[in-house]
């Protein structure tokens, strides 16, 4: 599967309310320009200064180079504290962080899914879905849940618990149907053999010359009398 295509299944953004602010050009991106530049510029003169010319040797020329270098190009942030948002209210973390497809209702109030037909349930004098579009969300530990509008369906269990593939899913009432069709499949029982009745007088047997096809018959040599 695609990389978009893979990303396109992750939790959205906007459920978890996170605005995205892209940057169409270099002078936009700002701390993150400078940093590359003193990475790329700043930090590459440094080492030759101090004559660094292994890995380790810089790994312990950062542990200076670093806090002095955030003493004097340091700002205090406009607005000090934390930036964490809290946990929206009635909101399960399970809900978004699946994966989400999206699925229309067949006729028969079923959804197709990875090749298999998963029933949605109805209570007595229910109206069917059919020719609704519902969300499937894919847990991470295999489950997958059928919603509208936010509400949960019915939720199927996998055949196999675990971390799931994108886009696979086999649900374990596959395997609780198989096992059922094998115990109601009757027993095959052997056809009982007819008894070998005498054939009449001057009928030829079956094993005889004239019932074998032409080309296995002995050929005669010899002359012709």
């Amino acid at each position: 599967m695609a990389a978009w295509s893979i990303l396109a299944r992750v939790p959205r953004t906007g459920d978890l309310g996170i605005r995205l602010i892209p940057a169409h050009s270099p002078q936009a991106k700002g701390r993150v320009e400078r940093l590359f530049g003193t990475l790329q510029d700043r930090l590459v003169k440094a080492l030759r200064r101090a004559n660094v010319s292994t890995l380790v040797e810089a790994n312990q020329f950062l542990k200076t180079f670093l806090p002095a270098f955030n003493a004097r190009f340091g700002q205090p942030p406009a607005y000090p504290g934390s930036a964490y948002l809290p946990w929206p209210a009635r909101t399960r973390s399970e809900d978004l962080f699946c994966f989400k497809f999206e699925r229309t209702v067949a006729k028969d109030n079923t959804v197709s899914f990875s090749g298999h037909a998963l029933v949605i349930p109805l209570r007595p004098l229910q109206r069917g879905y059919s020719g609704a579009r519902v969300e499937l969300r894919h847990y991470m530990d295999g489950r997958l849940a059928i919603t509208y509008h936010g509400r949960t369906l019915v939720v199927h269990g996998p055949l196999h618990p675990g971390t799931p593939q994108v886009g696979k899913f086999t649900p374990a009432e596959k395997a609780r149907v198989a096992v059922k069709k094998a115990a109601r499949k009757p027993s095959v029982q052997p056809k009982p053999q007819r008894p070998r009745v005498p054939l009449p007088a001057g009928v030829p047997g079956p094993d005889h010359p004239w019932r074998r096809p032409y080309k296995s018959m002995p050929i005669m040599e010899g002359p012709l009398r």
